[in-house]
């Protein structure tokens, strides 16, 4: 699955810092919270399908203890 983070540049920004932060401790799990959407993949005359998980902020990214 590809996720996709949208937005302004400091949204960009707090999203990459806090997926950085988050991947230090990869013990626990993570929900990511956003809309996913789904595409056609053609692969050597075959179609998968495809999911995209747009995440708009860092609000949309957390950890659980």
């Amino acid at each position: 699955m590809e996720i996709r983070f949208f937005g302004s540049d400091i949204a960009r920004k707090n999203i990459f810092h806090k997926v950085g932060a988050l991947a230090k401790n990869s013990e626990n799990k993570v929900t990511v919270t956003g809309t996913i959407a789904g595409f056609d993949m053609p692969i050597m005359g075959n179609c998968q399908r495809g999911f995209v998980l747009n995440v708009s902020d860092e609000n949309g990214i957390e950890q659980e203890d």
